[in-house]
């Protein structure tokens, strides 16, 4: 044990940190008062310290962006860590950034450009951090779900049919993703949610195959609301293209 001359409390000798220069090799102050002091130091001294900082970065720009980089490069999760705090914590500041930088017509053009040049080098890379988002999205979204499976709906229609969209998927087919996902959670049985959502399939009670055998192709009429209900994938299955003439 050893006793911290700041605050006067006998405390483990891990609270301390370490000094050879010490006959114990520990510093006289605990950790909690040298944090305090440190924090209280860089407030009374905020302007002085950034004058400092700047001057230093000036004067050794190459060797301090190079030593960032490769950080960076060295901690990729911390990285994307300290941005996504710091985006959450500023959403209005970067948007209103985002804003005024993309007003520039040619800045906005150098952007496009990079993000050209970028994805033509790494198209394998870009589109699995799109894939990896989606599935993250998927489990943990379930307006995302409902807008995918919207998509998925009237894709598997239009192909079936021979057509390609011509308009928004909510226009064509007369509802939004929010409709989509509160009328099929008023189908839900018991054990459904959003977070099983891989064990359980949107079906259509009148089989997208009867409707074109009748000639109806309207994907409206196919993937009306009324025609769609969850169902546990096994059960949809065993289903398939069976119609007994019964919503």
């Amino acid at each position: 044990m050893k006793i911290c001359i700041k605050c006067n409390e006998s405390k483990d000798e891990g609270e301390f940190h370490k000094d050879k220069a010490k006959s114990d090799g520990l510093v006289s102050k605990c950790r909690q008062c040298v944090k305090e002091y440190q924090l209280e130091y860089r407030l009374k001294n905020a302007g002085s310290i950034s004058a400092k900082k700047k001057k230093e970065y000036q004067a050794n720009r190459g060797a301090v962006i190079n030593r960032s980089i490769l950080w960076a490069k060295n901690n990729p999760e911390r990285v994307r860590s300290i941005k996504a705090r710091c985006q959450s914590k500023n959403k209005s500041k970067y948007a209103d950034n985002y804003r005024k930088r993309y007003s520039d017509p040619e800045f906005a053009e150098n952007k496009r450009l990079i993000s050209r040049q970028w994805y033509g080098n790494n198209k394998r890379r870009a589109w699995d951090n799109v894939n990896r988002r989606s599935r993250e999205r998927r489990r943990t979204d379930p307006d995302f779900q409902a807008a995918s499976s919207l998509r998925n709906m009237l894709g598997g229609v239009m192909r079936r049919i021979g057509a390609t969209k011509s308009e928004s998927s909510s226009k064509i087919l007369g509802y939004s993703a929010s409709d989509l996902r509160k009328h099929i959670e008023s189908k839900f049985k018991p054990g459904m949610g959003w977070r099983n959502r891989s064990d359980w399939h949107i079906d259509h009670k009148k089989p997208i195959a009867i409707f074109l055998k009748e000639g109806i192709t309207d994907p409206a009429i196919i993937n009306a609301l009324d025609n769609l209900q969850p169902l546990w994938a096994i059960d949809n299955l065993r289903k398939g293209s069976k119609w007994n003439n019964q919503y």
